[in-house]
């Protein structure tokens, strides 16, 4: 044979080799998939002896085979055999130290040692501490080392160690109740802290009276407060005494503390004491009085922009245009200039309009307005007689604000308000990442159903959280996790993004299309979406019930003329009595659903009262005249909803 064919033919016994390989791999994956997911239904049955017994057969070249060893070691403590589940962890730490499950592995380790007195506990805690530093675990692990040493104190006989052993458990006592004032041990913690008769500076005195008003015990808070300075304790304070219902007090803290301390504290903080302030006062009265007696203070532009809302027509708008420009980077900044920008479209004052647009555009790109001021610059631009950047304007409201109810209102101003496809095709929530060598174990957990793992290799990821909380059917609690940390994304995903299936899920959508009449079923499950989260023993403060939160009176009037019967409570009775109420407003109202819509919240006499006396010229500027901020937004939350639903799926 030539050196060429020797070539050829070694190179093909490599391929045929590594297929062999990949393929025997991939088997023998499968198969221990399929045991793991069979051990987990054990395990989750409470038959842990079983569930040891195939956690145990899973392979060791495995990508699952961290996570069986810590269901072992799960299974052992279950079945007293702590010292099997010592064993089990110690193989993790050792095998996969740079990981998550070694964390808790290091953890769960050290509490075992800790239960059963075993030497080597605090070790554990202590490297803990060491390689998880910013971890919840950590933290705890705090408490247990206080604990370690507190217990060493009260056992030995030599005063010196005791002394030393008291001060060690107080450092760690007092750190841990800092970080978790709320915890389920912190009163455990300061309960041993007092006996160690450890000195007690001001801040510790804080965190002291912090644990105990977590308690809801705040007679023993207020005694701490008062070995607190002042500075760092004054919001503490104030909370404190409206508990105690000692108002006047509460005001007076609070008043000194914007005067002479609000530069030390957090700005939401300072926020916060100003709406706790405004709670024990007449509002309007109470704006002014602060403004007067706390001139300038952290959190100032607050009062401004809450004394601006007291004001009408132009005043309200000579207010906002000086609390923009006096406080360009506070919270409130943005909305008000937004108000201001909108004053000089409303009045015809475009080119004036323009400039403030672009300001806006420019200083404050990812603020709540920026999607309406983007969306009304497109209107400025229109009447300016520049259609290109008019176009621009409605395609940067798409690309940069996709999921907002601006988006949905510039596609149909770019499709010249031709509508979208009625219909959804459903698709299932799943996890919410697509598969990466970062999360493959994390993903193949979770196909496994293995979700209290899941949970608690997650725990910050709040995307995951809300997927679990999915699988475990709390769908309201799902949706308000996904909700929230989809808001604290700038660039938002593309619509293909699996996180957006959390955010709105879809259910009941068989039921609403049988039960749609004319009305489009994707539009009714927005509105459900909007109104109970899926929840269909929703109830709310009114007294509104069900899936689409209707009111018995009104779905007493529908069931006598329909012939209906059926508790609000059922599903299916609920959408189609909510159905056949939209669908006879919606027919009132000349088959306009966004009116409909707004009629389904502030009811119909009030749509029909707004039509007739508002004075507007499109839809756009009757929305924003409409008096009824609820009822506003609602109509703004629903197209929104809808709008994503129809991108999603």
């Amino acid at each position: 044979m030539t050196k060429k064919t020797i070539t050829i033919i070694m190179l093909v016994s490599v391929v045929i080799l590594s297929m062999v390989i990949f393929i025997n791999f991939k088997s023998a994956e499968n198969k221990s998939n399929e045991i793991y997911s069979d051990a987990i239904m054990s395990y989750k049955a409470d038959d842990y002896n079983d569930a040891y017994n195939k956690f145990s057969k899973i392979s060791p070249f495995s990508a699952l085979k961290p996570a069986a060893l810590f269901r072992q070691a799960r299974c052992a403590s279950k079945l007293y055999q702590f010292d099997n589940a010592i064993k089990h962890y110690q193989k993790i730490v050792q095998n996969y130290p740079n990981t998550n499950i070694a964390a808790l592995s290091y953890y769960n380790m050290a509490l075992i040692k800790y239960d059963m007195h075993k030497k080597g506990a605090k070790q554990n805690f202590e490297a803990v501490i060491k390689k998880y530093p910013e971890t919840e675990i950590a933290t705890l692990s705090e408490y247990y080392l206080g604990c370690i040493y507190f217990n060493a104190a009260q056992l030995t006989d030599n005063d010196r160690k005791r002394q030393h052993y008291n001060i060690s458990a107080a450092n760690y006592f007092k750190s841990f109740i800092k970080k978790l004032p709320a915890d389920g041990h912190s009163l455990d913690a300061v309960e041993k802290l007092m006996r160690t008769e450890s000195e007690l500076n001001q801040e510790d005195n804080l965190a002291v009276a912090r644990v105990y008003y977590n308690l809801g015990n705040y007679s023993d808070a207020k005694d701490f407060l008062y070995s607190t300075k002042l500075n760092e304790s004054w919001c503490d304070l104030a909370r404190n005494y409206v508990k105690l219902g000692e108002y006047s007090k509460a005001r007076s803290v609070i008043e000194t503390g914007l005067r002479s301390f609000s530069n030390s504290k957090d700005i939401k903080e300072i926020y916060e004491m100003i709406d706790l302030y405004l709670s024990l006062v007449p509002k309007e009265n109470g704006v002014k009085y602060l403004m007067a007696q706390v001139i300038d203070c952290n959190g100032f532009d607050y009062l401004v922009h809450l004394n601006c809302q007291t004001k009408k027509g132009q005043q309200k708008i000579y207010c906002l245009d000086g609390l923009y420009k006096k406080y360009p980077n506070g919270r409130f900044a943005p909305n008000a200039l937004s108000e201001v920008f909108y004053s000089k479209v409303k009045d015809g004052k475009y080119s004036e309009a323009e400039r403030l647009g672009r300001l806006h555009t420019k200083n404050y790109p990812y603020s709540k307005s920026s999607p309406f001021v983007m969306y009304q610059m497109a209107k400025v631009e229109n009447a300016l007689k520049k259609p290109d950047m008019e176009t621009a304007c409605y395609k940067g409201v798409l690309s940069k604000y996709p999921d907002t109810y601006y988006a949905y209102r510039a596609f149909l101003k770019l499709n010249k308000n031709s509508g979208i496809n009625p219909d959804i095709k459903v698709k299932p929530v799943v996890f919410p990442y697509k598969k990466s060598s970062e999360n493959n174990f994390i993903i193949t957990l979770a196909e496994l159903k293995d979700y209290d793992l899941v949970e608690e290799l997650c725990k910050n990821d709040k995307f995951v959280q809300s997927w679990i909380a999915y699988r475990k059917g709390k769908y309201t609690t799902s949706i308000i996790l996904a909700r929230d940390a989809m808001e604290k994304i700038n660039e938002k995903p593309p619509f293909s993004d699996l996180r957006w299936r959390l955010v709105y899920p879809v259910h009941y959508y068989e039921e609403i299309k049988k039960h749609k009449l004319d009305n489009n079923p994707t539009l009714l499950l927005s509105i459900m979406k909007e109104e109970s989260h899926f929840d269909d023993q929703a109830r709310s403060s009114v007294g509104a019930l069900g899936l689409m939160q209707l009111m018995p009176a009104t779905a007493k009037e529908i069931s006598d003329a329909y012939g209906l019967n059926g508790s609000l409570y059922n599903p299916e009775n609920n959408i189609r009595t909510a159905s056949l109420y939209f669908s006879k407003i919606k027919g009132i109202l000349h088959g306009k659903s966004a009116l409909a819509v707004l009629a389904y919240n502030g009811g119909f006499n009030a749509v029909s009262r707004w039509k007739q006396y508002l004075n507007y010229e499109d839809f756009d500027e009757f929305l924003e005249l409409i008096p009824y901020d609820e009822t506003k937004l609602y109509l703004k939350k629903v197209l929104r909803t809808y709008w994503c639903y129809t991108n999603i799926y």
